[in-house]
């Protein structure tokens, strides 16, 4: 649904003054979707090859530095572009990738997390249970 929107403002004309203006073409639109996919595709094959290549240990930490590299990379590109501190904006970009990959880390092993909690607060409960009903 977004890409839709986004490619009806990309293809939208604007008239102003009795001139109108076309934002992109067709054309551009295509050849940026290709580039999107291959850039894509590109960028999967280069985090998943370390673990073709090498032991699990080492695949996890280059594929981790990697990561960060080509988050850094187009971050200093519209840094740039933006006319802003290229380095400033690629570290943004870096860190941005860093604390997803902790957040996405930490989520994925809430589940264990959550049933060793879960089974904790069961076992305690009836523990607390059976003391409540040796009393009575």
């Amino acid at each position: 649904m977004s890409q839709s929107a986004e490619r009806g403002l990309q293809i939208h004309e604007t008239t102003e003054h009795g001139v109108t203006t076309r934002i992109h073409s067709e054309k551009e639109n295509a050849i940026n979707t290709v580039c999107s996919f291959l850039a894509t595709t590109a960028t999967l094959i280069i985090l998943v090859s370390p673990f073709v290549l090498f032991e699990i240990a080492t695949a996890v930490t280059l594929t981790f530095l990697l990561g960060a590299v080509l988050s850094f990379l187009p971050g200093a590109y519209v840094g740039k572009l933006s006319r802003e501190n290229a380095y400033g904006t690629g570290l943004k970009y870096a860190v941005l990738a860093i604390v997803g990959a902790v957040i996405a880390h930490v989520v994925g092993d809430t589940p264990s997390l959550s049933l060793a909690i879960f089974w904790v607060r069961v076992l305690s409960d009836n523990v607390l249970l059976s003391r409540f009903f040796k009393n009575l």
